[in-house]
């Protein structure tokens, strides 16, 4: 198999896995609200928003510089910052104990990640000119099928 198909195949799955996990959050994020001893539904519903917004505001300011650093350092190490920075800060939520420390969290998980933009720069860099369009569709796909997947694997919880 020629090398940007095992980097095509390689990001598309690792893309698919990343977006799951971060979206896996959602469905649950309002009972975890809740948990950390927010009450009322307006809180809740307030909480919620700037919990699920507030990483896009870190990811505006970030995403420039580490663009940037994958110019000078290459878009592979770029890809593994991100998803461990990523995967570790998702782990580090289990021990929020209030609100505050949950959005510091979300905003840090943001702020190491971009995982994305660094997957679709070196897709975009090692396919071939006559590929790019699928190789971009399927980093795309494994994009939205995360989307689709978190949520989805989030509402099922154990039951014991």
């Amino acid at each position: 198999m020629k090398n940007w198909k095992k980097n095509l195949y390689v990001v598309f799955f690792a893309e698919m896995i990343a977006v799951t996990g971060i979206n896996f959050v959602i469905p649950f994020l309002p009972f975890y609200i809740k948990e950390l001893v927010i009450s009322g539904t307006e809180q809740v519903a307030y909480w919620s928003g700037w919990l699920m917004g507030a990483p896009s505001l870190a990811l505006i300011i970030v995403s420039p510089i580490w663009g940037s650093l994958a110019d000078r350092v290459g878009r592979k190490p770029m890809i593994e910052r991100a998803m461990f920075g990523g995967a570790i800060s998702i782990f580090m939520m289990a021990w929020a104990t209030n609100v505050y420390q949950l959005l510091i969290l979300r905003l840090i998980q943001s702020a190491l990640t971009g995982t994305i933009a660094a997957c679709t720069a070196l897709i975009s860099a090692s396919s071939p000119s006559k590929k790019m369009g699928f190789s971009l569709g399927l980093v795309q796909t494994g994009i939205f099928l995360g989307n689709f997947l978190g949520p989805l694997l989030g509402v099922f919880r154990p039951i014991f």
